[in-house]
């Protein structure tokens, strides 16, 4: 058949399925490396989910969405003496759809490490300014806290947040450090009030949240290898609790790890995989010379193989070995001739099987039609 009349189409899917029968460990490879590259877009997917923009919390009378940031955030960490009062003023601004905060619109303190007198505090919307001017107004709050610094000097922070009328919480966490100092104390050196995280521990961060969004998938993914394994070990009565892992993995991702090993005519226990004399490949075939290999895929004929290191296709197995050296027999025999007389008779064989007829070997017949 003329190749040129085959269509383009017809010949590279043919072209490409011949590559990938006979190239199983790049398939393998790829197969691999997609399962990685897969599970790292989940990962990172998970993470960026993880840590999305400032929350906003939806309205349904008003049909708008509130949401919020902190505005203008001092760069310093304020300064108190211990067990007095002092006050923090805050200053959020309106990101959301809802233009009119009313006196429902709670700024909520989250953690008791500063004390105040009250744990929230009306944020009705008013104009927040830019510039001395009093130009480009912004809609927001503007919140003060009376807040009791803790008897012991320190550094403490505290937190708070925005709640909506219907009680649910929207927008950052909003973070205010307070230096607090002994009485008749030196005034410390300001710190900043947010400190910026090094490199070292965001990138930790970053990391730490992709293998923590891993973890299902990592799960699920041992979960259906041990179900496999024990399911061949059901079927095939395997030694080992953990012989068909490696036939698994080998299937899933083309890494082959088990050997059978072919040595004077049968198979070296020793160095052979158990699992992969009983099920087959993936997996190595290893052939010491004068030996001839028989395989079977599927209950059937799949081909032989002579000296060498061979890759057992999947679910190929060993069926038969010969032994392609010389062989010697010797024995006797004690037989009665025709005449009843009684005669020992030593015989001595020497054959080998081979490939094709030898010079001096007679012709083998015809095969049958």
């Amino acid at each position: 058949m003329n190749t040129a009349s085959v269509p383009p189409s017809k010949q590279s899917h043919g072209t490409l399925r011949d590559w990938a029968r006979h190239n199983p460990q790049q398939i393998g490879t790829l197969r691999l490396v997609l399962f990685a590259v897969g599970l790292m877009v989940l990962g990172l997917f998970g993470a960026a989910r993880a840590n999305p923009a400032p929350p906003e919390v939806y309205d349904a009378t008003g049909r708008c969405t509130y949401a919020a940031v902190r505005f203008d955030p001092p760069a310093e960490a304020l300064t108190a003496v211990v067990s007095m009062t002092f006050q923090i003023n805050w200053k959020i601004q309106n990101t959301g759809s809802c233009h009119i905060w009313g006196n429902d619109i709670l700024f909520v303190r989250r953690i008791d490490d500063i004390p105040s007198q009250t744990n929230a505090y009306p944020a009705p919307s008013q104009p927040l300014f830019t510039s001395e001017d009093n130009l480009n107004p912004v809609n927001g709050a503007s919140v003060t806290t009376d807040m009791l610094a803790p008897p012991t000097p320190g550094i403490y922070v505290t937190e708070w947040n925005m709640r909506a009328p219907d009680g649910s919480r929207f927008g950052p966490i909003m973070r205010q450090r307070v230096q607090v100092m002994a009485v008749d104390s030196i005034p410390p050196s300001p710190i900043p009030n947010e400190p910026p995280p090094s490199l070292l521990a965001v990138r930790l961060a970053d990391a730490a949240s992709v293998v923590y969004h891993l973890l299902p998938a990592l799960l699920g993914i041992s979960f259906i290898l041990w179900r496999a394994n024990e399911f061949l070990n059901k079927v095939f009565h395997l030694s080992s609790a953990m012989s068909g892992l490696p036939h698994v993995i080998a299937l899933m991702f083309g890494s082959v790890s088990m050997w059978v090993s072919v040595h004077q005519g049968k198979i070296e226990s020793e160095t052979s995989d158990r699992a992969a004399q009983i099920i087959g490949g993936p997996a190595w075939l290893i052939v010491s010379e004068g030996n001839a290999v028989l395989l079977e895929r599927g209950a059937g004929f799949s081909r032989i193989v002579g000296t060498g290191i061979h890759r057992l296709a999947p679910h190929e197995r060993v069926r038969g070995v010969i032994d392609l050296r010389t062989h010697y027999r010797k024995g006797s025999n004690n037989v009665l001739t025709k005449d009843g007389i009684p005669v020992k008779m030593d015989v001595d064989l020497t054959f080998r099987v081979t490939e094709k007829n030898v010079p001096g070997d007679p012709q083998s017949a015809p095969p049958p039609p």
